[in-house]
């Protein structure tokens, strides 16, 4: 409403993600954070410390998001928790007035995508999504050139992270760590007892709360494919892989690869989470194979 305002940003999920995120709000001229949500109270007292060293002030803490969704004066929040509450927590956010920016992937299915874009339609919020490399200078030159036709015709893209990962290992149901809101952390989760493994970090390999590499990883590079050829949802999707290399608890595939097919055009991807040689010498990236030459783009 005016230059001199400063917006109002709460953040929920502040151990890793979310904890960069409010740190660099809260140093901008233009931003409060006047509060942190976190079901672990040893990590929300970690960011405030650190937030208030970047704004000059405590922000509140809470460890229901709810509450924090209630402030009045709050403009927007960013959400950083796991990938099964992304849905539900956008949801809520708008229907309490905020505006939201929500770390990829938005969803965990394709249904809960379709129910965020109908809540963003029927609340008029802004939504945006953590896929930065829509931003990246280098990518939009990248997309410009294909889109341009500068490589011919592309038949066939490809994505991929390749990384030697280590393995979560094997263990049992524990008691709770103190000061952690558990069930609020399960949510829209089934019930199960606690266990380390399936917590912070590693949530991201079990089915019930994420999408393994390929939702972690997956999201950033195939979004970047699918912007360059100009695709939606293919006709078509095969996929052949398994835990070839790790023996320890995790769900998802340590090993994978994905063909998306379109009537026009092949995606694929692949990920190795136990080797350090990616495809065309790149351990995370996009490729375009053209008629007249290939371009590889990644962060670097």
């Amino acid at each position: 409403r005016s230059p001199n305002e400063r917006i109002s940003i709460g953040v929920i999920g502040v151990r890793q993600r979310g904890r960069q995120l409010a740190s660099m709000l809260a140093s901008r001229s233009d931003v409060d954070v006047p509060v942190l949500c976190d079901i672990d109270g040893a990590v929300n007292a970690a960011a405030g410390r650190e937030v208030s060293e970047a704004q000059g002030w405590l922000p509140d803490l809470e460890s229901d998001f709810r509450r924090l969704l209630d402030r009045p004066g709050l403009d927007a929040v960013v959400i950083a928790v796991p990938d099964h509450w992304h849905a539900r927590m956008t949801r809520l956010a708008c229907e309490s007035g905020k505006d939201v920016y929500v770390e990829a992937p938005v969803s965990r299915t394709i249904a809960e995508a379709r129910e965020m874009i109908e809540t963003v339609n029927q609340t008029g919020r802004v939504v945006q999504s953590g896929l930065q490399q829509r931003s990246g200078s280098h990518y939009l030159e990248a997309i410009g050139f294909v889109r341009d036709g500068g490589l011919g015709r592309v038949r066939m893209a490809r994505a991929w992270t390749v990384h030697r990962g280590k393995p979560i290992g094997v263990q049992s149901d524990a008691a709770l760590p103190p000061r952690v809101d558990y069930q609020q952390w399960l949510g829209p989760a089934p019930s199960r007892p606690f266990n380390p493994n399936r917590f912070h970090q590693n949530w991201r390999w079990f089915w019930d709360y994420g999408g393994g590499a390929l939702g972690h990883w997956g999201v950033h590079m195939l979004d970047v494919a699918r912007w360059g050829l100009d695709l939606d949802l293919p006709e078509r999707i095969s996929a052949t892989g398994g835990s070839y290399h790790f023996h320890d608890d995790r769900e998802s595939p340590d090993t994978l690869c994905v063909q998306f097919q379109y009537p026009a055009a092949t995606l694929l991807w692949e990920h190795r989470l136990w080797s350090t040689r990616g495809p065309e010498g790149r351990s995370t990236g996009t490729a375009f194979y053209g008629e007249l030459g290939t371009l590889v783009v990644d962060r670097g």
